[in-house]
C-alpha cells in the first residue's frame, strides 16, 4: 500500500456550519464504487502499464513552469514514479512492503502533492471511511453530482459522475463553508480514452479558487514492456512511511509564542477582515514552507501572513510513527489592521 499524502489546507477565515441536505441513497453509492472500478488502472489484477505525461505547473511572479510526470506500474505493490520540472526532481517507488522515495530538495513541494494527488483519479469518488453520502442530484446534461460529509479538515467533497461512461469529471472539496469563507479546490478530468476494460482522462486541471495551478497531459499510456531496471531502488533513497488512517486524521499542533493567539491572529499597524486562503506545506522539521496565497485579503495583509506562518513551529505529523511532509489546512477566524491606519 503506497502512502497517502495528507492532503490538508491553510485557510484563514470566519467559517460556519455545513448546511444539512437531502441524505444519498444506494444508487449513489453504487455510482461512486462504478466510477472508482472505470478509472482505477492501479487495481489489484489490472494490467501493468506505463503512463508518461507532461505537466504545466503555475508559480508565484512566473508564466508557469513545464515539466513532466511518469509512472511504470505492475501492482498496488510494485510500482516507481518520477516528476520533474526546473527546480524539483523526485522518484517514489514500492517494492512488496518497503516503500522509498528519493528527492533532491529538503521537503516536499506543494505542486509536488497537487500532480500526485491530481493524478490518481479513482480516489476522488472514493467515500472516505466514516462519511455519509449527503445529497444527490441528477441532470441529463451535467451528469450525476454527489455530495459527501466527510470528517476530518475537508468537511465535505462533490463529485459529478458523467452519465455516459460513468466517471468523475469534477471533483471538490474544502473547508466548512460560511458567508465569508467560500474557497474550494477544484480537479475536472476530461477527454476520457480506453483502457483495457477501464478509462482514464488524457487532461486533468486543478484549480485552487478560480486560479489554474496544474494541467497534467498524458501523452502516453500503453502495456508495460520487461524493463527489470526500472524497479531497483536508486542510491540514495530512503524509506517511505506508510500512513495510518488515524495518522491521516490528526490534529496540527503549533507553537506561535505568546505574542500571537492562535486561534484569532490578529496583525498591528485601516482595519480590516475577511477571507484569506493559503495553501503550505508542513515539513518534518515542523516549520511551514511553500506558502501560496489562493485567496488574498490584500497584498499589504498577505505579507503580514505569510510572515505570521513562517513562525510557526509545529509538531511534525506522520507516517507510521515517522515525521513527514505534508499539506497543512486550518480554518480560523483573521483580522488586519494595516500600518497606514491612522
Amino acid at each position: 500500500m503506497r502512502e497517502v499524502p495528507k492532503v490538508l489546507t491553510l485557510v484563514l477565515a470566519v467559517t460556519g456550519a455545513l448546511a444539512a441536505s437531502k441524505p444519498g441513497t444506494i444508487d449513489a453509492a453504487t455510482a461512486l464504487a462504478h466510477a472508482r472500478e472505470v478509472t482505477n488502472i492501479k487495481s489489484e489484477g489490472a494490467p501493468p502499464f506505463h503512463l508518461r505525461a507532461s505537466l504545466w505547473i503555475a508559480e508565484a511572479k512566473q508564466d508557469g513552469k513545464e515539466g513532466r510526470y511518469e509512472i511504470w506500474w505492475r501492482a498496488p505493490s510494485s510500482w516507481r514514479e518520477e516528476i520533474d520540472y526546473p527546480g524539483r526532481h523526485q522518484i517514489a517507488g514500492q517494492d512488496g512492503e518497503r516503500a522509498w522515495i528519493l528527492t533532491d530538495a529538503p521537503y516536499q513541494s506543494l505542486r509536488i502533492f497537487d500532480v500526485v494527488n491530481a493524478i490518481d483519479v479513482a480516489a476522488s469518488a472514493k467515500l472516505p471511511a466514516g462519511g455519509t453520502i449527503e445529497s444527490v442530484k441528477e441532470s441529463h446534461r451535467a451528469g450525476t453530482k454527489i455530495r459527501l460529509r466527510q470528517h476530518g479538515r475537508f468537511p465535505w467533497s462533490e463529485i459529478i459522475i458523467d452519465a455516459q461512461i460513468g466517471a468523475p469529471i469534477r471533483h471538490e472539496t474544502g473547508p466548512s463553508a460560511s458567508a465569508m469563507q467560500r474557497f474550494r479546490t477544484t480537479i475536472e478530468y476530461e477527454n476520457y480514452r480506453p483502457w483495457h476494460e477501464r478509462s482514464f482522462p488524457a487532461l486533468i486541471r486543478r484549480r485552487d479558487a478560480s486560479k489554474t495551478v496544474l494541467e497534467i497531459r498524458v501523452m502516453e499510456l500503453e502495456d508495460l514492456d520487461s524493463d527489470a531496471a526500472r524497479w531497483s531502488r536508486p542510491d540514495g533513497a530512503t524509506n517511505r512511511p506508510i500512513c495510518t488512517d488515524e495518522e491521516l486524521a490528526a490534529e496540527l499542533s503549533c507553537d506561535i509564542g505568546p505574542e500571537m493567539p492562535l486561534d484569532t491572529p490578529q496583525f498591528p499597524g485601516t482595519r480590516s477582515s475577511g477571507t484569506a486562503s493559503v495553501r503550505a506545506v508542513l515539513a518534518r522539521d515542523g516549520r511551514v514552507h511553500d506558502i501560496v496565497v489562493v485567496d488574498s485579503l490584500n497584498f499589504e495583509a498577505d505579507g503580514e501572513l505569510i510572515r505570521y506562518l513562517e513562525s510557526w513551529r509545529c509538531r511534525p505529523l506522520t507516517c507510521g510513527g515517522v515525521p513527514v511532509d505534508a499539506e497543512i489546512f486550518e480554518s480560523r477566524p483573521f483580522s488586519y489592521v494595516s500600518a497606514s491606519s491612522p
